[in-house]
């Protein structure tokens, strides 16, 4: 979405080979729209009284979510982000490629790789033939060389200590597989399309096997509820909005029974919307701050239009 058009209603300035962040297939700058437009046809409205230092309409969720966290881990640090201090920025990555080549499957039916994926969990077949595509079409991007050069220098100190990858997409959690498969590495994963029986599984192996140095965990499947003392560094894939999901996943490594020092890697790309969390992040908790002793429980259990403009910088823009 655009947030721009010239005078005669036409979109400008669209990079050539501009491609979909989420499925990677190339945007027809045709049928790029501005924001006016998009917000008139989806009935999406912000108040030009927006505040950007104000939403206590998702104060209910924090809350809850921090009650939570707090109850889960009532005899872990109050300090959860060890090794990360916010004023530095040799954590940030520099934007390079990022995702997957888009490409048909051939044969019948045919379909993009994106939507290949997400029937991925629904059959057999096209599990294998995700499976089997994957390697053959995998780009590499920023993030992952990051997050695969942190992994080889823990490896080659020798020490033994294990690696945590949280990502909020599976998508993600398939495409750094693949250099880590390439290196020879042994690896596990934790995410919600797997049972109960393969999930213990992953755990006990990881947990159990010296050589087993890496997990891969989809943040909503492993947050919460899981004791991962066996590692000792954590990576942060991409920030979310919600600064106490991030937190729960950092508490299960950085927790009682913890012997070793905890570090925790945030991978962001500058000049983006991750930027942007970041600060919207800050606010989430300089209102629990404000409101818990209060004991105020305000909003929704999800971001709001409000929440969602600030994040994209939109706030305070008039609609028709």
């Amino acid at each position: 979405m655009c947030s721009t058009a010239s005078p005669e209603g036409a979109i400008t300035e669209v990079p050539v080979g501009l491609r979909c962040h989420s499925c990677r297939l190339t945007v027809d700058p045709q049928k790029v729209t501005d924001y006016s437009s998009f917000t008139r046809s989806h009935n999406f409205s912000v108040s030009k009284e927006v505040s950007s230092a104000l939403f206590p309409s998702s104060l209910k969720a924090l809350l809850r979510l921090k009650d939570e966290g707090d109850e889960d881990d009532e005899n872990s640090s109050s300090d959860m982000a060890v090794g990360f201090d916010a004023r530095r920025n040799d954590h940030v990555v520099p934007p390079l490629r990022y995702g997957m080549a888009p490409f048909e499957v051939s044969g019948a039916g045919k379909q993009s790789f994106s939507a290949l994926g997400k029937q991925v969990w629904k059959n057999h077949e096209a599990t294998v033939t995700y499976r089997h595509a994957l390697p053959k079409k995998w780009v590499n991007s920023s993030k992952i060389e990051k997050a695969v050069e942190i992994i080889r220098v823990i490896r080659d100190q020798g020490t033994g200590d294990k690696v945590i990858v949280f990502s909020h997409f599976t998508a993600f959690l398939d495409l750094i597989e693949v250099p880590i498969a390439r290196c020879g590495w042994k690896y596990r994963r934790y995410d919600g399309s797997m049972n109960p029986a393969d999930r213990d599984s992953a755990i006990s192996s990881f947990a159990s096997q010296p050589d087993c140095l890496v997990l891969l965990v989809s943040l909503k499947a492993g947050n919460s509820g899981l004791n991962l003392t066996c590692a000792s560094n954590v990576i942060i894939m991409e920030p979310s909005w919600n600064p106490y999901i991030e937190e729960q996943a950092i508490g299960r490594v950085h927790r009682i029974g913890q012997k070793k020092h905890v570090r925790v890697y945030r991978l962001l790309v500058p000049d983006t919307i991750e930027t942007r969390i970041l600060e919207f992040q800050e606010k989430k908790r300089q209102l629990i701050r404000d409101f818990s002793n209060g004991g105020v429980m305000l909003g929704t259990d999800s971001l709001e239009s409000r929440d969602i403009a600030y994040i994209f910088g939109l706030e305070g823009q008039a609609h028709a």
